[in-house]
């Protein structure tokens, strides 16, 4: 331990191995004369700067404190001090501001949070200030670490647009309550008749919700960010509804229809009872619901769909802008009548007529019907059978089994191309007729032509017949040309007709009779799955089997 006296005689204590390790650096400084150049060498360090790495800004610390002690170095120690910087950076999207503080060196004056906030305040930015991030950045630096990129001010994207959205009322049944409609359910909206949804006069069937504009949103330099406009929907209505600002009204009792966001009524009766022959006829504008039988003598005719729950006897039931749906089916009594400006399907039909301006569709079969159909007639499910009576359709007859065991006579009938080739006939003659006196008139213009070059070397009443004859070969040419056209219309109109075909999928019967345009067809025997098709060439019927 070192005794009083060195105490007394030194103004400061140090150690023995402190002394040796001085006397060893003065050695060295005085060796190494670019060594002792202390004030180039911190002069270069202030230069860096910002490059400077955390231990050689504590180092640089240390130095200077160090050389404020020595009055002769006291100046150096000052010129080396450098204030604190920041620098604060936007984004690319403007959505971020982020900030990089440069701690003080040697005794700089630090970055302060007021300097923060007059920055801020100097930019008109109040607006989404992380003021936590901006007081531990600021600490940081006093503590003489550097801040990298730390995000202060975020700003905040529009809110999403509240879309509009509907709620459909109606009630299950005539006399329920009105409810609230699922609004993604537009099957059951739209009236399907498994499931349909009335309501009564002056009941509510649609609100509309408009659209909610979305928040604005702001940059992070406070400037705002509009939110898209939402668009609103065109809610359409049909003549039995009243719009009433964003409700809807029913002006009569019937259906409710929505679809393609167009809410309508559709007028409905419904009938809980059985139709008689002495049930007074029935003629309604809108749909019917039958939820009964119909008998015999019965007369039903609306301007809309028909539903049938029932069986239907020998009864005239006729849609005059609709469908005819028959749940069950119909025993006609050959004097049972159903029309449809539309389709018409059913379970089974039975000594009836059918005619529908589109399609007739059956499960389990017909027996000894007149089908009548201006486009198609299938039987593909259940039994699908035709016996007897005659089936007619425009384009397509499709069936499971055609005729009977029994022989029973069964006609099916597609097309009318008797009357398209008539008329292709009396136009294929005119068009021969013409061609006839165009290829003579061009010939004779042509042969003059080659024989006194120029025609108009030729003396005035022979350039009269010239020009004669280049009229006459224009005037053929320009009426072919139109007569052309029809028969390729006529053409098209009789593919459309021959072109139809009859498909067998399991069992054609003998004594089944089939045509297609003019062409017939009696089958003699019983062949399994078989298409039957119009051949133009032969303008006869080909009969092949189905694939």
């Amino acid at each position: 331990m070192p005794s009083e006296r060195a105490h007394a005689d030194s103004p400061r204590y140090t150690s023995e191995g402190t002394r040796r390790l001085l006397l060893h650096a003065e050695k060295m400084l005085g060796c190494e004369p670019e060594l002792a150049n202390i004030e180039q060498v911190l002069g270069e360090l202030r230069d860096r700067g910002d490059q400077l790495t955390e231990a050689q800004r504590q180092q640089l610390d240390e130095l200077t404190a160090l050389l404020s002690v020595d009055p002769d170095k006291r100046q150096t120690a000052a010129s080396l001090a450098q204030d604190a910087t920041f620098d604060i950076k936007l984004s690319d999207d403007k959505m971020e501001l982020a900030m990089s503080i440069r701690p003080a060196i040697a005794g700089g004056r630090p970055v302060h949070l007021d300097d923060i906030v007059g920055w801020l305040k100097h930019g008109a930015i109040s607006h989404g200030v992380d003021t936590r991030a901006v007081k531990h950045a600021v600490f940081d630096a006093e503590q003489g670490r550097s801040v990298d990129h730390v995000v202060i001010v975020r700003g905040r994207l529009p809110g999403e647009p509240r879309p509009d959205h509907v709620e459909v009322f109606g009630r299950r049944g005539s006399d329920a309550d009105l409810e609230l409609i699922d609004e993604n359910n537009e099957q059951a909206a739209a009236g399907d008749p498994d499931h349909i949804w009335m309501c009564r006069e002056g009941d509510l069937v649609l609100r509309y919700h408009p659209p909610k504009i979305g928040v604005n949103g702001y940059t992070a330099l406070g400037e705002p960010i509009c939110p898209p406009l939402p668009t609103p929907r065109t809610i359409n209505h049909g003549p039995n509804v009243e719009p009433r600002g964003h409700d809807y009204i029913a002006k009569c009792a019937g259906v409710v229809i929505f679809e393609n966001d167009r809410i309508d009524v559709r007028r409905m009766l419904i009938i809980d009872y059985e139709l008689t022959g002495k049930t007074h006829p029935i003629e309604f504008d809108g749909d019917v619901q039958i939820r009964s039988i119909v008998r015999s003598g019965a007369c039903l005719t609306a301007t809309g769909d028909i539903t049938i729950d029932g069986s239907v006897e020998a009864a005239r039931i006729e849609s005059t802008g609709g469908d005819i749906r028959l749940r069950h089916g119909v025993a006609g009594q050959h004097q049972g009548m159903i029309r449809a400006a539309g389709s018409v399907s059913a379970r089974f039909t039975e000594n009836a007529t059918l005619i529908a301006g589109l399609d007739i569709l059956i499960d389990i079969g017909s027996l000894h019907c007149r089908l009548i159909a201006g486009r198609s007639i299938r039987l593909i499910r259940g039994r699908g059978q035709v016996i007897g009576g005659s089936v007619m359709a425009a384009e397509l007859i499709e069936v499971k089994q055609a005729g009977s065991t029994s022989g029973v006579v069964t006609e099916l009938s597609v097309g009318l191309s008797k009357q398209i080739m008539e008329r292709l006939g009396v136009l294929d003659e005119q068009i021969a007729r013409l061609s006839a006196k165009r290829e003579e008139a061009t010939e004779i213009a042509d042969k003059i032509k080659r024989t006194v070059g120029d025609p108009l070397n030729l003396k005035p009443e022979e350039i009269k017949a010239y020009t004669s004859l280049r009229q006459v070969q224009l005037v053929c040419e320009v009426k072919i040309r139109a007569l052309t056209d029809q028969r390729n219309a006529v053409l098209a109109e009789g593919e459309q007709l021959t072109h139809g075909h009859i498909d067998v999928m399991m069992t054609l019967f003998p004594r089944v009779i089939v045509r297609i345009g003019g062409a017939e067809y009696d089958n003699k025997q019983l062949q399994p799955r078989c298409r039957i098709l119009y051949d133009p060439a032969s303008q006869s019927l080909a009969v092949g089997p189905l694939r």
